[in-house]
C-alpha cells in the first residue's frame, strides 16, 4: 500500500501514455514493416528471375547460332535457308481388341522398314514430325544411315525451340540443349558433363550464370544429343551408361539422340523409342534445289547461274537414290563449277578437294586410319577449325561470342581414309578390323573403288544369321558401285535369290528388293516383272 501512496501521478500517467503510444506504434508499423519486407523479397526474387531469364535468353540465342551452323553447307548460309522439314517414319500401331484399327493403305502393302527408308519415301509412307513424336514425355532415338539428315533434324528442332515458335504444348518453355557427344565428358556427373558440353558453344556471358540456370531448369529441358551414331561399340556403351545415370538423376528431362539402324539396343533398354528418319523423295529434292538456287545468287563469290538446260541434263543423268548429304555436295560442285562427274563419289571428291589441300588431306587420312585401327571414334574438330580460319583471324582478341566450332562429317572422314587404304593396299587390314560405324562407311567407299571379291564368301554365303545382316550391309554398297565392278554380279545374284526364297520373311525379301532397286541395274525391272507373274502368292 505504501508503494501506491508514494507513486507520483504525473509520472504514472506519463509512463502509461508512453507505453500505450509505444504499443500503438508497434501495432501500426508492424504491417508496414512486414509489407516492406515482402516487397524486398519480391524485388530480390524478381532480380534473381531476371538474371535467370537473361541467362535463358542468351542460352537460347547461343543454341540457335549453333543449330544454324549444324549442316554441311554452313560456310555458305544458315540452316533455315536450305531446310527441308525432316520427318520420321511412323511405326505400325497395333490397336487393342476393343479399339478401332486405323487403316493405312501403304502399311497394308509395305512393311515397316526403318533401315531402308527409301521405299517409304517413294511410296509416301506415313510420317511424323520430331516435335510431335516427343509427346507424353517420350525419349527418342533417331535411326538412319550417315548423311540422311539426323543432325539436321536435331538442329531444326533446336532452332524452333530457341525461338519458341510454333511449338506443341508439351515443348513450350523447355530449354533446348543441343550437344555433340564428343563434347561430353561421359565419365563425369550428368549435370557437370552437360555444363561442359554447353560451354563449347556458349558465350562467356552465358557461361557465368549457366550452372545456376541448369540446376533450376534441368528437369524442364530437352537434351538433343548428336553423334551417338558415330561411336564404336565400347564408346556407345559408355554413352548409354551416361544417359542411364542422367535419366535416373533427372527423370523430368527429355532426350533425343541418334543411332545407326544396327546399333541402338542399349538405348531401347533405357526406354528410348527408335524412329527412322525418312530420306528425300524427288519432290523434296526439287524443293531443296530451288532454295539452293535462291541462296547461291546471294553469295558474293557465286559463279554464273547454271543454265536450265544444263541443270536438267545433269539431273536426268544423276542417280536419284542419293542421301541428302550427297545431293547437297553434288549440287554444290555443279554450281561452283568444280564438278568431276555425276556420281556421289565424284561429288565427295570435289568437296574434299575444296576443303583440303593435298598435303593436309594426306595428313588427315593418316590420322583417321590410326584412330580407326585403334578402335576409337574420330573427332577432328581442331583440324576443321584450322582449315576455316586465317592467321590474321587467329591473332585477333577473343570475343565473348560462342566459339566457331566446325566438326567434320563422318562421311568425309570415311572418304578421306579410303584413299589412304587404296594407296597403301590395306584392304585386308580394313576388313579384319572390329565393327564400328566408321568402318562400315569406309567399306562402302572401298567397295565402290576396289575389288572385294575375296571377302564376299564370308559376307554373302553365311546362312548362320537369319537376319542376313552382312548380306544387307553389302547390298548397301551396290548403290555407289560402278556397274562394271567385278564383285557386283555375285552380290546381285545372291540378292535376287533371296528375293525368291519363299521361306524368308516378307520384310527381309523387301529389303533385298530395295537394294536391287537402288543399285540402278537395268535388269532389276525384268526380275520384278517375272516375280509378278509367279504363281506363288508368297513371291508374287
Amino acid at each position: 500500500m505504501n508503494f501506491f501512496r508514494n507513486l507520483d501521478r504525473f509520472s504514472f500517467w506519463i509512463g502509461f501514455l508512453a507505453g500505450t503510444l509505444t504499443w500503438w506504434f508497434i501495432s501500426t508499423v508492424r504491417p508496414v514493416l512486414r509489407e516492406a519486407r515482402e516487397r524486398l523479397q519480391e524485388n530480390l526474387q524478381r532480380w534473381r528471375e531476371g538474371v535467370t531469364r537473361g541467362t535463358e535468353v542468351r542460352l537460347r540465342q547461343d543454341m540457335l547460332v549453333y543449330a544454324q551452323r549444324s549442316h554441311v553447307a554452313a560456310s555458305l548460309c544458315p540452316l533455315d535457308a536450305l531446310l527441308i522439314p525432316p520427318a520420321l517414319l511412323v511405326p505400325p500401331v497395333y490397336a487393342l481388341p476393343e479399339e478401332e484399327e486405323t487403316f493405312n493403305a501403304v502399311g497394308q502393302v509395305l512393311p515397316y522398314l526403318p533401315d531402308w527408308p527409301e521405299l517409304g519415301a517413294v511410296c509416301n509412307a506415313p510420317q511424323i514430325r520430331l516435335d510431335d513424336a516427343l509427346s507424353n514425355g517420350a525419349n527418342i532415338v533417331i535411326v538412319g544411315e550417315a548423311g540422311y539428315g539426323k543432325t539436321v533434324a536435331l538442329a531444326a528442332l533446336a532452332s524452333r525451340m530457341a525461338r519458341q515458335e510454333a511449338l506443341p504444348p508439351h515443348l513450350e518453355g523447355r530449354l533446348p540443349l543441343l550437344i555433340h557427344v564428343h563434347d561430353l565428358p561421359l565419365d563425369k556427373a550428368p549435370l557437370d558433363a552437360i555444363l561442359e558440353g554447353l560451354y563449347t558453344h556458349t558465350s562467356l556471358l552465358t557461361q557465368a550464370q549457366l550452372p545456376k540456370l541448369l540446376r533450376t531448369h534441368i528437369e524442364h529441358s530437352l537434351l538433343l544429343l548428336d553423334g551417338l551414331d558415330e561411336l564404336p561399340p565400347a564408346q556407345l556403351e559408355q554413352a548409354a551408361g551416361f544417359l542411364k545415370r542422367l535419366l535416373e538423376a533427372y527423370p523430368g528431362i527429355q532426350v533425343v539422340t541418334t543411332a545407326t539402324p544396327r546399333d541402338y539396343d542399349g538405348l531401347t533398354r533405357l526406354g528410348f523409342f527408335p524412329l527412322a528418319i525418312n530420306t528425300w523423295n524427288p519432290s523434296q529434292q526439287q524443293a531443296w534445289l530451288e532454295k539452293w538456287r535462291a541462296m547461291w545468287h546471294t553469295l558474293p563469290q557465286a559463279t554464273e547461274e547454271v543454265p536450265d538446260e544444263i541443270l536438267r541434263g545433269w539431273l536426268y543423268t544423276w542417280r536419284q537414290h542419293t542421301t541428302p548429304l550427297e545431293y547437297t555436295v553434288s549440287m554444290w560442285a555443279l554450281f561452283a563449277g568444280d564438278a568431276l562427274g555425276n556420281t556421289p563419289l565424284d561429288a565427295l571428291e570435289a568437296h574434299v578437294r575444296r576443303l583440303y589441300p593435298q598435303d593436309k588431306r594426306a595428313e588427315m587420312a593418316r590420322r583417321i586410319w590410326d584412330t580407326l585401327t585403334q578402335g576409337k571414334d574420330t573427332d577432328f574438330t581442331e583440324v576443321a577449325e584450322e582449315s576455316t580460319s586465317s592467321p590474321q583471324e587467329d591473332a585477333k582478341p577473343k570475343k565473348t561470342e560462342p566459339p566457331q566450332v566446325v566438326r567434320q562429317h563422318p562421311v568425309f572422314s570415311a572418304y578421306l581414309v579410303t584413299g589412304h587404304i587404296l594407296e597403301n593396299d590395306l584392304g585386308e587390314v580394313l576388313f579384319g578390323l572390329p565393327a564400328s560405324p566408321l568402318k562400315e562407311l569406309v567399306q562402302q567407299y572401298y567397295a565402290a573403288q576396289a575389288d572385294i571379291t575375296p571377302y564376299l564368301p564370308d559376307l554373302l554365303e553365311s546362312r548362320e544369321d537369319p537376319l542376313l545382316r552382312d548380306t544387307l550391309r553389302v547390298a548397301r554398297w551396290l548403290r555407289l558401285t560402278p556397274r562394271e565392278a567385278a564383285w557386283r554380279p555375285t552380290a546381285m545374284r545372291v540378292l535376287a535369290q533371296n528375293v525368291q526364297r519363299a521361306t524368308l520373311p516378307l520384310g527381309l525379301r523387301l529389303r533385298c528388293v530395295a537394294a536391287l532397286a537402288l543399285s540402278g541395274d537395268s535388269g532389276v525391272g525384268t526380275l520384278l516383272a517375272r516375280l509378278m507373274e509367279n504363281p506363288s502368292p508368297t513371291l508374287r
